[in-house]
């Protein structure tokens, strides 16, 4: 949990869309996947990203009211929301389990999620405006890596 929302919950925070193809169990791939439910998120978090909402909006349901779901192309087509809910829930749970079973999430978590160069805070992915420094040292020892010091 981060700042009172499961991290696979923001928007800007979890996977990149395509990148749940990379979860999914062969078995369990459906071709509206890749054909129509993929592309849809895409679309809805470019729609989120355009507007600057990607602090505002969660993937699923969370403190917030929005979700991606209130983004078109997803917003005025409820079969193709409620599908992608329960697929996303789906390539979350694979997502998650992939990373625990091969050895990434272990190793993401001993890595440093900002690091300082020149006075200057950098991170991948960015990190909600609400948030300090201060915060994301308490995240752990080693979460920000002083580049300067080396």
């Amino acid at each position: 949990r981060f700042m009172g929302a499961a991290v696979k919950d923001f928007a800007y925070a979890f996977l990149h869309p395509e990148e749940y193809l990379n979860w999914i169990p062969e078995l369990e791939a459906q071709a509206e996947d890749l054909e129509s439910l993929l592309p849809s998120l895409f679309a809805a978090l470019q729609n989120v990203y355009a507007q600057n909402y990607e602090a505002e909006v969660m993937l699923q349901a969370g403190r917030r009211s929005q979700t991606i779901f209130d983004w078109p192309p997803l917003r005025f087509n409820s079969t193709m929301s409620a599908l992608l809910r329960q697929r996303l829930k789906k390539w979350q749970s694979w997502a998650l389990e992939g990373l625990v079973t091969s050895g990434l999430a272990e190793w993401l978590a001993a890595r440093p999620v900002a690091a300082v160069l020149a006075g200057v805070l950098f991170v991948h992915g960015g990190l909600p405006s609400a948030l300090t420094l201060r915060q994301i040292q308490q995240l752990g020892p080693g979460a920000v890596v002083n580049v300067d010091e080396f």
